[in-house]
């Protein structure tokens, strides 16, 4: 029913304000309870829930007071969210996150299994602002999943991989009306992937706390338009990021 996802996203609320839990105003998918001693956060996606927490104790009492209510499926320790895989390492105190089965389905599904990997995502030399289009081309192109390929290249910009997010940025802009040339640059993202498919984002024990970098590159672009990137760490790790061109 078109109603089903507010009403089941309610019965949650529901049963997680019960329990003493509070909505973050800033993502409604988030609930947090903190207290002196105990810190519970848990994120919501449909029927998947990811549990966090400093007490195993309190985690255990949580878990049975919700399965008192509903049935639920315990899958232990998070290996993997969403298509992100989780690898903990309790020697050196770190997590990390990275999407390397999700990179090996996309790079199968666009058929780039024996392509050549590369250094960098997109090639400086080329300018993708100059190109021609006619009907014959514009027919070309339909055949082809530009916008499915720049969509998966999407997911793995905003979950692990900050260093493909200009490329993917810059690509985008084209969804609409795509050239050959903007096709051979996505396929060149998705080598350049393939060739660091086991790179990921690694939190660990710093203490840095949070740190941001911000920077434009000022109309260097052959659009003449600013790109505009930041990133923001906590404890060494990146926890946002974004490139994005200005408006003039």
């Amino acid at each position: 029913l078109k109603q089903a996802g507010v009403q089941w996203y309610k019965t949650v609320y529901a049963l997680l304000t019960g329990l003493g839990f509070k909505r973050s105003e800033y993502d409604h998918g988030i609930f947090f309870l903190i207290t002196k001693t105990i810190t519970i956060i848990i994120g919501i996606h449909v029927d998947d829930s990811l549990l966090v927490s400093n007490s195993t104790k309190a985690t255990s009492r949580l878990k049975q007071e919700i399965q008192m209510q509903y049935e639920i499926v315990d899958l232990g320790p998070a290996r993997w969210l969403l298509g992100l895989e989780i690898v903990r390492d309790r020697t050196a105190r770190t997590i990390t996150l990275r999407q390397t089965a999700y990179i090996d389905t996309i790079v199968h599904r666009f058929r780039m299994d024996d392509a050549h990997p590369v250094s960098v995502p997109l090639d400086p030399h080329i300018n993708l602002h100059q190109y021609t289009l006619d009907d014959e081309v514009r027919k070309l192109m339909k055949k082809r999943s530009y916008p499915q390929l720049i969509g998966s290249l999407m997911y793995a910009a905003i979950g692990t991989r900050p260093d493909i997010a200009f490329a993917v940025s810059t690509l985008a802009q084209f969804m609409s009306d795509p050239a050959p040339v903007h096709w051979e640059a996505a396929k060149r993202v998705l080598r350049y992937l393939k060739g660091t498919r086991t790179l990921g984002i690694t939190y660990g024990p710093s203490s840095d706390g949070l740190v941001a970098f911000s920077d434009a590159d000022w109309a260097t672009q052959a659009h003449r338009h600013s790109i505009s990137g930041n990133v923001f760490l906590f404890n060494g790790g990146a926890i946002g990021w974004s490139s994005r061109k200005q408006p003039v």
